[in-house]
């Protein structure tokens, strides 16, 4: 089992244990949260190194156009609901069909 998924099956593990205590009154122990800071302090001194560099050999990757339109596809119906800007769905879908289209477009560009 890989540290990834211990750390999240820990993680979700005190995650359910918070929602325990919050919803039904239940106390967690001190243990459960010196745990918690256990698999942060392991991250933090192995993983996130490995992360780090990771990132950092895939940073090309942000300067994709592709990525920049997926990002944009993705925030403009965010930015639609979260401002209350009231732009009407058929002018949305077809912003998002038309980014989709050069996203595919250039794909197969790449492709051949």
């Amino acid at each position: 089992m890989s540290r990834k998924t211990i750390m999240t099956v820990l993680g979700f593990l005190t995650t359910a244990l918070v929602f325990l205590k919050v919803q039904f009154g239940l106390e967690i122990d001190v243990t459960g949260f010196i745990a918690s800071l256990g698999v942060v302090l392991i991250y933090l001194l192995y993983q996130a190194k490995m992360d780090i560099r990771m990132i950092g050999r895939q940073f090309n990757k942000f300067k994709s156009k592709k990525f920049w339109l997926a990002l944009a596809s993705t925030i403009v119906p965010a930015v639609n609901t979260a401002f209350n800007l009231n732009i009407p769905v058929e002018i949305v879908v077809g912003v998002m069909g038309f980014i989709m289209s050069l996203i595919f477009g250039k794909e197969f560009k790449d492709a051949n």
